[in-house]
């Protein structure tokens, strides 16, 4: 067999031929495989280590039969080695179909069950199973052969092929130019077309004494239904029950194609890389008989056999999809696990949250890593196109995730792994971390990040994408000075090695000025974002998604410094470059959507801001569902749009109400995305006269932020300026007033006075100064409030004009008529230019309403 073209007076003779194939595995397959990532590469990776190990164990066959020929029957010995020459003519003329049927499942059972019989007749008929795969591969290959077999038991199974049945025990099998030809002892025969006979059913003589089983193969692929392989069940059968396989034809196989069919293009719809994983990785469905109490289908992968899945007929496709995605990653553990041994022999039992019966490491470790990737599966479906499979995903993901923890919590700390099994168990915690956001997920993230520094290099990569997952969830939290200090940490330890670690101390800098920006050090956290964008170009390049994080952060920052200008410019070209990148339908890509939306609102461009989050918000539900918390959020910037642009409908109203309704449920009602939408919608109310709820919400937000972020964190003290607007709409003047001069202190203290936020808050101190008398200083507040505005954000910015409207009131206020006209009509020249004659704030300063601002909490 090729390499080495052995036969069987060849020298081949392993040190330990049943031993596993050893040998590394690249730091990438591994972590692909730990996330239960469908990689091409990963795939390949594993279908070559099954081959490898299919080889060894072959070559393990011949030199046991070398080693124990002079005890052998003479017959036996030739019937061997004519088998054997009949397999290397066949790779000879085709290789790839001679591995396919080696690497097909029930070669592997045939093998383990043949190197595990005793020596004498035992091992004598097990070696009779070559000669089935070598007139399997010899049909594959499409080469000339002519061979007669003995049948004792009436039956030859071709793995991969079907079965032939010959009543008399005897067939002699000629491949010829494309044609079988079967013939008995009888001289009764059968004409087979094709290199493998194929075309499901079965084939017969005139008197049923010669017949032909094919395969049944699964719509859209090369995986067959096999009811037919004598070594497609163990022995013991399957399961408490023993159950055994289905035979034809009872196996139903009418009901499993069109199953197969509706689950993969189910699967398709959800994950179309998983879909391509499971058609590369599964090469037979082994039917088993129905339990006799009903139930859950109940499934399988043999370890000697992988690539097969044993199975009752699931009830419908989405059972049939998860079926197929837990029994996959049995058959890649299995597989790995010959190539790198994954775990010592020991006896130590535990609990996990799928079983009743405490199960061995082993066990363990096969279910957690299944039940990973049907958490993966579940959270994608969750949110997917099949929307009648969202809720039992939501309801299986919600009820699995913490078992799947927990269970790999306990690997880790279990002395019964080998290195590559911890590595691999660790790897996978990593990703169980990021598997949705709940309870306790933080305190695993920590955990994870523990034993990592235990076992591995504290510096390593992992170790830094650990910190990265702890960080979000703490931000996520909105514990933002433990990120600052966590990250900080992380750079001191990256700092101080021996090495240099250039792109991990980018990725803890910019994690640091994220938590900069949260905490309102705006200033700070732009000057290292630049760093950080200015670092990734230089090592990576500009359009690697590293960089492009960087630069959609820095846009980001400059959102919350009052630099819209800038912050559109490179929201822009992060999203050109993201769609040429990652293209439109990537989950940043959309992210970058949403934020040249902001940037334009920001900029009082809200049509143009309400034109595009339109169709944002439809690619949002349709790429991620319409609850992932990024369409929420995608949902929260439209309303915001819609508020702006002066929608107000009679749908507005309850479509706000029903998405504050959905972000408590996912993230609660403290969480900061929760109460920025609070005080939108606050807001809101209190423009259409709701004021007892407007009210409350406000004061609810304003309570939340104080409590999350502190009172002299800016965003805190920008939600004064909200609270005064609701006491000065109910007649609270004096009360107002204080809020708003409370507000415009913190802000330009911490700010700057041209930062829009300062701003905004002047505009309203000055009409509550105005409202309460003090035209002379309203008047004063107003010309700086105007010039500066002008200065900050342009002459015809929104915010610009309703200064200067509110500055014609004062001055009108103190009798200067003349130049009160002339500033309130080139204001309303420029609203109706750029906002429309309709629009709220154009018709407010046509009917000399004094304008006022809504501070829009925002974290970043």
């Amino acid at each position: 067999m090729t390499p080495g073209a052995v036969g069987p007076l060849g020298d081949i003779r392993p040190a330990a031929p049943a031993a596993p194939a050893r040998g590394p595995v690249p730091p990438e397959i591994l972590d692909a495989l730990a996330r239960t990532r469908p990689l091409p590469a990963a795939t390949a990776a594993l279908r070559a280590a099954l081959h490898a190990r299919r080889m060894l164990l072959l070559k393990s066959l011949l030199v046991r039969f070398d080693r124990v020929r002079g005890t052998l029957p003479a017959v036996v010995r030739r019937r061997f080695e004519d088998d054997w020459a009949l397999l290397e003519r066949a790779e000879r003329s085709d290789a790839p179909a001679v591995r396919a049927v080696l690497d097909y499942p029930t070669t592997g059972a045939w093998l383990a069950s043949a190197l595990a019989a005793p020596d004498g007749p035992e091992f004598a008929e097990g070696l009779a199973g070559l000669g089935a795969v070598a007139v399997a591969a010899a049909l594959r290959a499409g080469c000339r052969f002519t061979t007669t077999r003995v049948l004792p038991a009436g039956t030859l199974p071709l793995p991969g092929a079907g079965l032939l049945r010959c009543a008399r025990g005897r067939a002699r099998l000629s491949g010829r130019s494309g044609v079988l030809r079967i013939t008995d002892g009888a001289g009764r025969t059968l004409l087979l077309p094709g290199a493998a006979p194929a075309g499901p059913g079965t084939r017969w003589t005139a008197d049923g004494a010669l017949a032909w089983s094919a395969l049944h193969t699964l719509p859209g692929g090369t995986a067959v239904l096999d009811d037919v392989d004598p070594h497609r069940v163990p022995p013991g059968g399957i399961g408490p029950a023993a159950l055994p396989a289905a035979e034809r034809p009872y196996s139903d196989p009418a009901a499993w194609a069109a199953r197969w069919r509706d689950a993969h293009a189910l699967l398709a719809a959800t994950h179309p890389a998983r879909a391509a994983e499971t058609l590369a990785l599964v090469r037979a469905v082994v039917p088993l008989v129905p339990s006799a109490g009903g139930g859950p289908p109940l499934s399988a992968t043999v370890r000697t056999a992988p690539g097969a899945v044993l199975a009752q007929l699931p009830a419908d496709r989405r059972e049939l999809v998860e079926l197929l995605v837990h029994e996959t990653h049995h058959t890649k553990l299995a597989v790995l696990d010959e190539l790198v041994p994954l775990w010592r022999p020991g006896g130590t039992l535990h609990r996990v949250g799928w079983r009743r019966d405490p199960r061995p490491v082993p066990g363990v470790l096969q279910g957690a890593y299944a039940h990973l990737a049907l958490l993966d599966l579940w959270w994608r479906a969750r949110t997917g196109a099949a929307w009648v499979w969202r809720r039992r995903a939501a309801e299986r993901f919600e009820a699995c995730r913490e078992q799947v923890a927990e269970a790999l919590s306990v690997l880790a700390d279990s002395d019964e792994l080998t290195p590559y099994g911890r590595e691999l168990v660790l790897n996978c915690l990593r990703y169980c971390t990021r598997s949705g956001e709940y309870s306790g997920g933080l305190e695993l993230a920590q955990q994870v990040r523990e034993h990592w520094s235990r076992f591995m290099e504290p510096i390593d990569q992992p170790m830094l994408d650990l910190a990265t997952q702890e960080g979000n969830m703490l931000r996520n939290s909105g514990r933002f000075r433990e990120v600052y200090e966590l990250h900080r940490g992380v750079l001191r330890q990256l700092q101080a090695a021996p090495r240099r670690n250039e792109i991990g101390e980018l990725v803890s800098k910019s994690a640091i000025a994220s938590g900069l920006r949260s905490l309102g050090r705006y200033q700070e956290a732009y000057d290292l974002q630049r760093e950080v964008l200015d670092g990734n170009e230089r090592l990576l390049g500009p359009d690697e998604p590293p960089t492009l994080v960087a630069r959609h952060n820095l846009g980001v920052t400059l959102r919350m410094l009052g630099r819209y200008a800038e912050a559109l410019d490179l929201d822009l070209e992060t999203l050109a470059r993201r769609e040429s990148v990652l293209r439109a339908r990537h989950i940043n890509t959309l992210h970058s959507g949403n934020a040249v939306t902001h940037s334009l609102r920001l900029l009082g461009r809200y049509r143009e801001a309400l034109a595009r989050q339109e169709p944002v918000v439809r690619l949002h539900v349709q790429v991620l569902g319409p609850q992932h918390p990024q369409t929420l959020e995608a949902r929260s910037q439209l309303a915001m749009c819609r508020r702006r642009e002066g929608g107000h409908g009679p749908d507005v109203g309850p479509g706000m109400a029903s998405l504050l309704d959905q972000l408590t449920q996912l993230h609660g009602r403290e969480h900061y995305r929760t109460l920025a939408f609070l005080t939108n919608y606050g807001n809101y109310l209190r423009e259409h006269g709701d004021l007892g709820q407007a009210r409350d919400l406000i004061d609810e937000a304003e309570a939340g932020y104080r409590s999350l972020l502190g009172p002299a964190h800016p965003v805190a003290t920008g939600m004064l300026s909200n609270t005064g607007l609701v006491m000065q709409a109910a007649g609270e003047r004096g009360e107002a007033l204080s809020m708003f001069e409370s507000a415009l202190a913190g802000l330009g203290a911490t700010l700057g006075q041209d930062h829009p936020w300062v701003l905004g808050c002047a505009l309203n101190a000055a009409g509550a100064r105005n409202f309460n008398g003090r035209i002379e200083d309203a008047v004063e507040l107003s010309r700086d409030t105007v010039r500066r505005s002008r200065h900050a954000l342009g002459h015809e910015h929104p915010l610009t004009l309703s200064c200067q409207v509110a500055l014609a009131a004062d001055l009108r206020a103190a009798h200067e008529q003349e130049e009160a006209g002339k500033l309130e009509e080139d204001a309303l020249l420029s609203l109706t230019r750029t906002l429309g004659a309709q629009h709220p704030h154009t018709i407010s300063a046509r009917g000399r309403v004094r304008p006022y601002w809504d501070f829009e909490a925002y974290l970043g």
